[in-house]
This record gives structure tokens, C-alpha cells and sequence, in this order.
């Protein structure tokens, strides 16, 4: 069975963006100043909600200069829902100027072939300054190019999007005085025509170091990579000049600390 077939219609809340923190792309090791994630539970994160829920781990693998070099796992749809499958990975190869991430089957167990899913980040100054779709494994990113603007603290302060050729969604960061992500607003035009308005708001921040802002590279972990800390709760609302319609969505999350003080996901 051809796993495109039943994920092509996948549906998620996930984020857009790119990095604030840089990328050395020579053969220096990377030397992590908290502790490098190993693995994260799919609900952690930004993924669709498991039905039924499962304990499976999304794993991450790290090459001989701690940088990363595969995830293992993923969230596909089936027929009730959807679950956590481990035999799709996210293999990441690091060039000059850029990073390529390549999704995978890992074993034809359950399907004989899954389309190619890629995307490259385009890399200035160890920054990711454009991030280039090619087919969307989530269905609904295909052909974006999405253009990174940022700040003297090499935190986001705006992206422009360009939707399959066809709408330019322009986004503003905005973060506290700890350097974490408060709010994203956002407006969406075709042509110079204003069709949508949203925004998301990140809060009930802990105090504990984040460990998870290496995984930036990755689009379910990407709100979560922003920040100083781990927000715990996530508001989002947006509504559509086009059809007067609003909609509503929000999150919450009730984390475990381990013995030094750092979130478990």
C-alpha cells in the first residue's frame, strides 16, 4: 500500500519558521550547553492528536559531532484516527550553505513505498534565512518558500510566506524580556487582498532551561525551540475576511521535571 494514500489528507496545527540559533555546517563538534533530547512523546510537541494514545517515543539520533542526523518516527493517519509509526525517519544532511531533510521509509512492513518528502533550509551566517518546500508530508505546505527576517538577538522578528505561488501570509514575532516567544500575529493576502487575520499566543512559561531548541530543524518541534523556556499553554485564533467565519484552538500541557530541572517530553 502506498502510504501517500492514506496521509495525504493529514491535518495538524504546525508551526512556521525558522531558527535563533546557528548552524555550524564545518567539522567543528557542536558542544551542547544543556543536555541533548533523546526522544519525545508525538503530544509533547505539535502533532495531531493520537487516537488510541500510545506511549511510542519519536527517537533522536545524533552523528559523532553531536549534530543530528535522523528522527525516527512519525504520525500518520489510519482509519480511526491517527497513531505513532516507527518506521518513517527524518534523515538530515548538512551542506555549506544548507540543510536538506529528507523523509523515509525505514521498512516496507506495512507499506511497499511512500512519496519523496523534502525540505531544505537555506543557511546565511550559521541562520536559516529561507526554508523551501517541495511536497508537504502534512499536504498542505507544497511549493511554500518561506523567507526569514531577524533581530540583533538572532531571534525571528518577521517571515513571509508564499503559498504555492498563490497568497503571501506575512508573520511578526514578538517575545519578553527573557527571550521568550509571546505572540505571533499574522495576515494572509491574495494579491493585495486581505483574506485572513490569527493570532497565536505562548504562555505559562516555566523557569528551567529549554531542551529542545536544537530541534528546531524540525517543523512539530518548532514553537517549542523559540524560547528562553518551555511554554505550557497555547492559544490560537484566526478568522477569514472571505467567507466572516472564526476559529479557535488551544493547548495545555502538564509536565514532569527530571532530577535537574528539565522538562521531560
Amino acid at each position: 500500500m502506498d502510504l501517500h494514500l492514506i496521509n495525504n489528507r493529514l491535518r495538524r496545527f504546525l508551526p512556521i519558521g525558522t531558527t535563533v540559533i546557528s548552524f555550524n555546517c564545518s567539522d567543528e563538534d557542536i558542544v551542547p550547553s544543556i543536555p541533548m533530547i533523546q526522544e519525545y512523546h508525538p503530544l509533547s510537541m505539535f502533532y495531531p492528536s493520537l487516537f488510541p494514545p500510545d506511549t511510542t517515543k519519536i527517537k533522536i539520533i545524533y552523528g559523532k559531532r553531536n549534530e543530528i542526523v535522523q528522527r525516527i518516527g512519525a504520525v500518520i493517519r489510519t482509519g480511526i484516527g491517527f497513531t505513532t509509526y516507527e518506521h518513517i525517519a527524518d534523515t538530515v544532511k548538512y551542506y555549506g550553505d544548507s540543510i536538506v531533510i529528507t523523509k523515509q521509509l525505514l521498512s516496507e512492513k506495512d507499506f511497499s513505498n511512500m512519496l519523496e518528502y523534502k525540505r531544505k533550509l537555506i543557511l546565511k551566517n550559521g541562520l536559516i534565512v529561507q526554508e523551501i518546500f517541495g511536497r508537504d508530508f502534512y499536504g498542505d505546505r507544497n511549493n511554500d518558500t518561506l523567507s526569514f527576517k531577524y533581530n540583533d538577538q538572532k531571534q525571528i522578528i518577521e517571515v513571509t510566506q508564499i503559498q504555492s505561488g498563490l497568497y503571501t501570509k506575512y508573520h511578526k514575532y514578538h517575545y519578553d524580556s527573557k527571550g521568550n516567544l509571546n505572540t505571533i500575529t499574522a495576515e494572509r493576502f491574495r494579491k493585495d487582498v486581505l483574506t485572513d487575520r490569527d493570532t497565536t499566543w505562548f504562555l505559562d512559561y516555566d523557569s528551567s532551561p529549554n531542551p529542545v531548541k536544537n530541534l528546531v530543524i524540525f517543523q512539530e518541534c518548532f514553537y517549542r525551540s523559540l524560547s528562553t523556556n518551555t511554554f505550557t499553554k497555547y492559544i490560537h485564533k484566526s478568522y477569514s475576511m472571505i467567507h466572516a467565519t472564526k476559529s479557535n484552538f488551544w493547548r495545555e500541557w502538564d509536565f514532569e521535571y527530571d532530577e535537574n530541572n528539565y522538562p521531560i517530553f
